[in-house]
């Protein structure tokens, strides 16, 4: 994993910023370069990581354990993130499974909630 030079992981860093820092880099640099910089440095697998381009669907098919939750919660935090604010649906078969797992499990969002972020739901 790349770290910022101190051992600290470039996600960690970037999650360390404040909300108002992450908006200007995104505007700055691009959200997809960002994106695919930070999201190819964090904590996903190669096969975690969001495809190339911008896609504003994203669809994981996969099996028990393959890390679904977390990397939907990664990309999720990555685009909402970004220079212009973003509506999020979360599918799941009910209400109480994707507040169960999507939001307040290990791996859902509010687990992978970079530091100083609130989040409404």
């Amino acid at each position: 994993m790349a770290d910022a030079g101190d051992g600290l992981p470039l996600i960690e860093l970037f999650r360390s910023l404040p909300i108002d820092r992450r908006r200007q880099l995104f505007r700055r640099h691009g959200e997809q370069l960002l994106l695919e910089w930070f999201m190819g440095a964090g904590s996903l697998r190669p096969a975690q990581r969001p495809p190339a381009g911008d896609w504003a669907i994203r669809v994981i098919l996969a099996g028990r354990a393959f890390g679904k939750t977390h990397a939907g919660a990664e990309w999720v935090h990555a685009r909402a993130a970004g220079a212009r604010p973003r509506r999020i649906a979360l599918v799941a078969p009910t209400l109480d499974v994707a507040r169960a797992v999507m939001v307040e499990g290990d791996s859902g969002l509010l687990a992978r909630l970079p530091p100083g972020q609130q989040l409404t739901w």
